[in-house]
């Protein structure tokens, strides 16, 4: 049943005039009780006043149009507050529709939990649930109550019962559907036949009852639990068809019960043995369906006793699957369980006897003695998986003598070698000790010298049981399980050196791992140790290069300067030679305007009388150019000096630097150059 529908069906009008149907329309509306309208009140009731003024403060139809102004409003608490309040009114109309209208609230609430998908609900908000409609189906006959009659509450009532007896088999339907993917077949036929063993007594404790209306309503309700087997037929042809599937023929060993080896690999079955397999326990599965829905016809006929015994056809198909499907060391530690919980039921019933208390009814200790036989069936099953497998490993030594000894004398690694990936390593047996095959060949013979003395006493046991004789029982049942629980041990001594043994070889396989941790982390920590000297000595020398680079950077910064201040002086000592040389000049040619014209004169004279001789200046202490021109004098100042000075140093050493570089370059071409490392030890 979807949401919107049980909103639909939930949601009712607060006038007596309307249906329920109604409220399918908007179903987000109450009705409230207005003071102005005259026919949302039944006639024998005094009128309502004309305007809400002429109310009291405390009249409860106030306090009623608040909790639907506080709905209206989205205010839920605040409308239950106020509807609880008008329910206790000593006015009949209003204390009806105050209870009406908690109903479907309670009713919208619940369904709001349920979200779109009420079956999801997890066991929490299926008891919130059940909770909240309990309450407002009480709210409902509280309306009744008080009207006398109320169709729209009554109607309200049956649909809520009718909806979560729905929904209680829709939570059980997938409840069950979990459990039962989380199972495999033998645990999945267990829990059927636990469920029909129960269903049987059911009817039997019905079958002594009086005839009643009552006794009738649980008879149905028992072939509605009956008939949910049918929903089981397919799921377990399924879940055969899988553990028929299962993994591959010796895929792997299975694991044996407490005292028990592993069982050996399952051996290739053919195809042909697997389907007639199939085809068997399909019939059983159908026989078991078949007896199911006659017990549902017998007791919808309320014929308990042929029920009962079709429901007993049903338990005896399942626990025969169960059985022939399960292997021997199960079989045994079920019995084992069982006898166990039985002998624990006699010596309480000792105890309470004692005690002088008040003695169990014969119909408890009637499905005791059941569930004692029970135990019998079991034996049964185990025997015969001990003969079979008796079969095998007599059979398997006479065809694999050859191997095995071929086998005792292959190196363990060689063995290691050959072995599958992935496949399990097989532990050579110590000297001494019995082989495995010995210890299951020792179970099944003890299972064999058992099992008839445990059905002989388990026998006796049940129809001690079945006479509610429980003291007298106890001694045959602890007697039959001593005699199971010697099925299963095999040599305590032998286990515990087994278990000593196998603990021995973890401790040392545990030291050799933590040696061998303990080496590695020496060996990282000295590896890292190494590499943090070798990583301060590339920084110590990196320190050292960058320090003799930037000491060689300032050396050539600081030549670099003192080639700018001499460039800079030797600029201004030009300058100023310049400017001297300039006044010089000035001034001498204003010496030698008239000199030149004394000169010039003497000189023709001397011409006339010396003719072509040299002639030379007179007072000049300077030498004359190739042009005949005075040559000008050498600046020797201090300025000038120190500047050709500078200017040799700057040669001198790009000199040296240019030659350094030379046999740097020439010794790395010749692999002469090596690197100088501090040498620390």
């Amino acid at each position: 049943m979807t949401n919107a529908a049980i909103a639909c069906i939930l949601m009712a009008s607060l006038s007596a005039s309307q249906v329920l149907a109604a409220a399918a329309e908007d179903p987000a509306t109450l009705e409230r009780l207005e003071p102005a309208l005259e026919p949302t009140l039944e006639p024998e009731l005094e009128p309502i006043p004309e305007s809400p003024e002429d109310f009291g403060t405390d009249d409860m139809r106030v306090v009623f149009n608040r909790g639907c102004e506080e709905i209206q409003n989205g205010n839920v608490k605040g409308a239950i507050a106020a509807f609880r309040q008008a329910a206790t009114s000593r006015r009949p109309e209003v204390a009806r529709l105050a209870n009406f209208n908690l109903g479907v609230i309670l009713t919208l609430s619940a369904d709001t939990i349920l979200g779109d998908d009420p079956v999801a609900a997890d066991a929490a908000k299926r008891d919130q649930i059940r909770e909240m409609l309990d309450r407002a189906v009480q709210r409902f006959r509280d309306a009744i109550s008080v009207a006398g009659e109320y169709p729209e509450a009554t109607e309200n009532i049956e649909l809520l019962r009718a909806w979560m007896h729905r929904m209680s088999r829709q939570w059980d339907a997938k409840d069950r559907a979990e459990k039962r993917d989380s199972l495999d077949l033998l645990g999945y036929l267990d829990l059927l036949g636990k469920e029909q063993r129960g269903l049987s007594r059911q009817a039997k404790v019905l079958a002594d009852e009086r005839p009643s209306p009552l006794r009738s309503q649980t008879i149905w309700e028992k072939s509605r639990e009956q008939g949910r087997m049918d929903e089981e037929i397919e799921p377990l042809k399924r879940k055969i068809d899988a553990a028929l599937a299962g993994p591959p023929p010796g895929a792997g060993q299975t694991p044996g019960a407490p005292g028990m080896p592993p069982q050996p690999a399952t051996p290739a079955v053919p195809p042909e043995q697997l389907e007639r397999a199939r085809q068997q326990l399909y019939q059983w599965v159908d026989a078991t369906g078949a007896a199911s829905q006659k017990a549902v016809t017998l007791l919808e006929d309320e014929d308990l006793a042929a029920a009962r015994q079709a429901q007993d056809d049903v338990v005896e198909n399942l626990d025969g699957m169960y059985v022939a499907l399960a292997p021997f060391e199960l079989l045994v530690k079920k019995a084992i369980e069982e006898q166990e919980s039985l002998l624990t039921t006699s010596r309480g019933a000792e105890e309470a006897k004692s005690d002088e208390a008040e003695e169990s009814s014969p119909r408890d200790w009637e499905e005791v003695a059941d569930d004692q036989f029970h135990v019998a069936l079991l034996t049964d099953g185990f025997m015969a998986r001990a003969s079979e497998h008796l079969r095998r490993l007599e059979a398997t030594p006479k065809a694999n003598d050859g191997e095995t000894s071929k086998l005792q004398v292959t190196p363990k690694d060689e063995l290691e070698k050959k072995a599958a990936p992935g496949a399990p390593t097989t532990k050579a047996t110590p000297p001494g000790q019995p082989s495995q095959q010995e210890m299951q060949a020792k179970a099944y013979r003890k299972a064999m010298e058992n099992g008839p003395k445990i059905k002989t006493l388990v026998a006796e046991a049940a129809e001690l049981l079945a006479k509610a004789n429980a003291v007298e029982a106890q001694p045959k049942q602890e007697e039959a399980l001593t005699l199971l629980k010697e099925i299963l041990e095999n040599d305590q001594q032998q286990q515990q050196d087994q278990q000593q043994q196998q603990d021995q070889q973890q401790n040392k396989d545990q030291q050799n791992k933590d040696q061998q941790n303990q080496d590695k982390s020496q060996q990282d920590q000295q590896n890292k140790s190494g590499q943090d000297k070798m990583d301060q000595q590339k920084k110590d020398q990196d320190q050292k290069k960058d320090g003799k680079d930037d000491q060689q950077k300032k050396q050539d910064e600081q030549e670099k300067q003192d080639d700018q201040k001499a460039s800079a002086d030797e600029k201004k000592s030009d300058e100023q030679k310049k400017e001297n040389e300039k006044n010089d000049s000035a001034d001498q040619k204003g010496q030698e305007q008239p000199e030149q014209k004394m000169d010039q004169a003497q000189g023709d004279d001397k011409k006339d009388k010396e003719g072509k001789q040299p002639q030379q200046a007179a007072g000049s202490s300077g030498k004359e150019d190739k042009n005949g021109k005075e040559a000008k004098p050498i600046d020797l100042s201090k300025a000038r000096i120190e500047a050709m000075l500078r200017k040799a140093r700057q040669r001198e050493r790009d000199h040296e630097k240019r030659a350094r570089l030379f046999r740097m370059l020439m010794e790395q071409r010749q692999g002469k150059r090596t690197i100088n490392v501090e040498k620390d030890w």
